[in-house]
């Protein structure tokens, strides 16, 4: 999947029964270095909520197949650095061309 920056990504939590989700996020702008993000999922706070509120059936059914029991970053940000070659071409003067008589 593509999107321009800044963008919403709906992305499940989970991938499979007690395994969480695992994404690669890829950066990419001419001109800047490109830099690639793990974005892993983490248990959810609440997950241990079951044992009080949700029961056996929460806690070992319900939240690990529906990828409930982990929870995504809100939000993930990149700073790309500028290609060197771009740099010093910006910075580079002019070169101008004589013909020889």
């Amino acid at each position: 999947m593509q999107a321009k920056a800044p963008t919403t990504l709906m992305l499940k939590s989970g991938n499979g029964y007690f395994c969480s989700a695992k994404y690669m996020l890829e950066f990419k702008k001419e001109g800047y270095e490109p830099q690639t993000v793990m974005l892993v999922a983490n248990m959810n706070g609440w997950y241990m909520g079951n044992m009080l509120f949700g029961g056996l059936i929460g806690f070992f059914i319900v939240d690990p197949l529906t990828g409930a029991m982990y929870e995504l970053p809100p939000s993930v940000f990149a700073s790309l650095p500028e290609k060197p070659a771009a740099k010093t071409a910006a910075l580079a003067p002019a070169a101008t061309a004589k013909a020889q008589p």
